[in-house]
């Protein structure tokens, strides 16, 4: 009797269930995201006002921002009935975003009548951007769309022309790569040619490798993703192109190389990170967004901040020229958008980090989400300080500039976990940083990235905001200002200081063979407990223990610690054997014999003869006393 009973019972609910899955559905249509294309966005856009957000699908801040903008497309319907809104996945539309200025994401920009009206610079929350629609939508404005754009050109912010009233560094629209959405393979013949063309995201493989076979799927995948964008993915088999292989020095397989040239001169980026396809794509967005990005307000800054460990500003006392600007973005290239650098003409900011009134620019580097701080700051005065080094636009292009030494000498942050896709960034880093790594379990990792984050400021502090050690061997310096302002003399020898922290469980044999870091979970009660060594990977060596003799721990005496290794008054410890050191010194003597033989072939030639005549005339010196002395022998045996 119950089953009867059931079904009488959803037959007699089956108009309301209709009705409200009818209604659900409904709404999720009516809430639906509209994309545009290349083929639609113009057309679209040509009349009415149009609100469109440029995003990537790997973005996190796109992921983070999905559900307020799909609120604002539903709430929009009946407060903002003329309004339409759409979307752009430049992933997919690289060349679109391009066309439309887009250089970072998401880009909320309102459009009317196919014109740009504003673009939003808040925060992304739903309050703020119905505020900016009401703004700039009700009351309807007299103005024609093209004389709203000049009204917002003359806008000021803090008193101080915006980035409006220039144009940006290479804004003008480059063309489209990639546009079939496919792996490239690349030849002997057809490597330069392309490479012309724009920059290249290169791997380079053998047939028989297993990881190059596991990789080649997610490879295929990256190209589709980055299809029409600012990036060739490419492939090279180095079974069949040795020549090439061995020309881009590859050891092993697969190796992935960013490859980018400006006129002749040719930069390359081996990628050591993560191998998922949402970190390959994050990494070529990154390194193919213009290197220079405008910075639209304060508040937009302190958003940057929050969003990342390490932020580069370049300020501006008055408009620059185009060279200029062109200039700093040739020498910002080779940072591939680790660290993001942005320029702005804010007064506010000027006084914020205390930059002298005779400096006309200034890069000050902000580490550790704080804004108030500058780990850094590289005057204009600094080149002008130095007479035997002009400020000229080709010495601010120069990879060897002063300029260039220090957009690379501070792009790391202060404190970071080490895992697989951050290891290579920070210990194998061209600044050799020393880094003091804390081996955790589960329990403590919270608490110990709460204790590395207040040693880091504390360090910074201790160091007038440099977060560098000072070594004791001489070094040319440059004038730049410490973190309170003070203009003093900052040495080349100077290395940042990283704290990090890795997962013992996970690294434990290597945390072992490395630095004989021996962990035992059990005996991970309290901070104490930490294992804890100083670390400088490039030479293979470490310290584990203080001047006393006793094993590091999480507190402020690190900092002694560290001056004590920076003074070398500390003897360190080899992660090598004696045999492992010996095979690396002869491999390294064999390496660079070989790198001088083929940059000084006539030199190498000449000091071979030098050495041959010099081995010919010892044999005869040896050989001839020999025969006299024996002649001498005989003679006297006769006599």
């Amino acid at each position: 009797m119950r089953i009867p009973n059931l079904l009488i019972s959803l037959i007699s609910l089956s108009p309301i269930l209709t009705r409200a899955v009818a209604a659900a559905v409904s709404d999720r249509s009516a809430n639906e995201l509209f994309q545009l294309t290349p083929d639609t966005f113009k057309s679209s856009i040509a009349s009415g006002h149009w609100v469109i957000e440029h995003f990537s699908p790997s973005c996190p801040h796109c992921r983070q921002f999905a559900p307020t903008w799909e609120k604002l497309v539903g709430e929009a319907k009946t407060e903002f009935p003329d309004v339409r809104l759409a979307q752009v996945n430049c992933a997919l539309y690289g060349d679109l975003c391009n066309e439309n200025g887009v250089t970072g994401y998401p880009t909320i920009t309102l459009y009317h009548s196919g014109h740009v009206v504003k673009e939003f610079d808040g925060n992304r929350e739903l309050s703020n951007l119905k505020s900016f629609l009401h703004e700039h939508i009700s009351p309807p404005s007299s103005s024609s769309p093209i004389e709203a754009d000049l009204e917002h050109s003359e806008e000021k912010i803090d008193g101080a022309e915006t980035e409006s009233n220039f144009e940006s560094p290479h804004s003008h629209p480059m063309a489209a790569l990639n546009p079939h959405g496919k792996v490239l393979s690349l030849t002997s013949s057809t490597f330069q040619t392309t490479l012309s063309q724009g920059p290249m995201f290169i791997k380079f493989f053998a047939p028989w490798c297993g990881h190059c076979r596991r990789l080649a799927p997610t490879w295929s995948k990256l190209a589709k993703a980055t299809q029409n964008g600012r990036v060739t993915i490419a492939e090279v088999n180095c079974e069949e192109e040795r020549a090439l292989c061995r020309q881009y020095k590859v050891d092993g397989y697969p190796t992935l190389m960013f490859l980018r040239k400006e006129g002749k001169d040719e930069t390359k980026t081996d990628y050591k990170s993560g191998r998922k396809l949402e970190q390959l794509v994050s990494f070529v967005e990154k390194a193919s967004a213009p290197p220079l990005q405008p910075l639209g307000s304060v508040d937009e800054l302190s958003v940057k901040i929050t969003e990342n460990k390490v932020v580069y500003i370049l300020l501006l006392r008055k408009r620059p020229s185009q060279a200029l600007l062109d200039a700093f973005s040739e020498s910002a290239s080779s940072l591939l958008g680790q660290p993001s650098i942005f320029y702005s003409t804010s007064h506010s900011l000027f006084e914020e980090y205390a930059i002298p009134s005779a400096s006309s620019w200034a890069l000050v580097a902000l580490k550790d989400h704080n804004i108030h701080s500058a780990s850094s700051v590289f005057l204009s005065t600094t080149l002008k300080d130095d007479p035997s080094f002009k400020a000229t636009l080709s010495s601010i292009r120069d990879p060897n500039s002063q300029v260039s030494v220090w957009l690379r000498t501070h792009r790391l942050p202060t404190t970071v976990e080490l895992t697989q896709d951050s290891f290579q960034m920070v210990m194998n880093a061209p600044e050799e940083p020393l880094v003091v790594i804390a081996g955790v379990n589960g329990r403590l990792k919270a608490r110990v990235e709460e204790r590395m984050g207040d040693l880091a400021a504390k360090w910074r502090v201790r160091t007038g905001g440099s977060g560098r050690a000072k070594f004791s061997f001489g070094g040319r310096g440059i004038w730049g200002l410490r973190g309170d302002g003070e203009r003093v003399k900052k040495e080349m020898d100077e290395r940042e200081v990283v704290f990090t922290w890795m997962d013992a469980e996970k690294w434990k044999d290597w945390l072992s063979s490395m630095y004989g870091m021996k962990v035992v979970d059990e005996m991970l009660v309290d901070l104490d407990d930490v294992p804890v060594v100083i670390v400088d990977h490039k030479g293979l060596i470490y310290w584990d223990q203080d001047s006393q003799g006793e094993r590091l721990r999480l507190s402020k005496s690190l900092f002694d610690v560290v001056q004590d290794v920076a003074e070398g008054k500390l003897a360190h410890k080899n992660s090598e054997n004696m045999i492992e050191r010996l095979a690396r010194f002869l491999n390294g003597g064999l390496i660079f014999s070989t790198g001088f033989v083929a940059k000084h072939p006539i030199k190498f030639t000449f000091y071979i003869v030098l050495l041959l005549f010099v081995v010919i005339w010892l044999v005869q010196r040896y050989v001839g006393a020999v025969a006299q002395n024996e002649y001498r022998r005989v003679s006297q045996r006769l006599d």
